[in-house]
């Protein structure tokens, strides 16, 4: 609300945030496909927060972080303009 009182919004990260995640129905149930998690080993799943997803596209891979991300999926979102660090989101998009 600050951004919008001191005028800080018209200055690029001015910080003001629209998020428009409720605005569209997710069927979780379509979207998660719990029919298929009994094939997978759980190890092979994984959740990485959006604010480090730079840092995880970049990531080699190790045995604390897990393998190397090859597949991600994303709805709703844009990740290169919501995520911290847009250029190294891109950079992890691009390799």
């Amino acid at each position: 609300m600050s951004a919008v009182l001191t005028g800080a919004w018209r200055d690029r990260a001015g910080g003001l945030l629209l998020s428009s995640s409720g605005w569209a129905p997710i069927d979780k149930v379509a979207l998660e496909r719990a029919d298929l998690l009994p094939s997978w080993p759980s190890k092979l799943l994984r959740v990485i927060n959006i604010n480090a997803i730079g840092d995880a596209l970049l990531h080699p891979g190790d045995a604390t972080f897990g393998p190397k991300v090859e597949a991600l999926i994303v709805y709703n979102s844009n990740p290169v303009a919501v995520a911290p660090d847009s250029e190294k989101v891109a950079a992890g998009f691009a390799r």
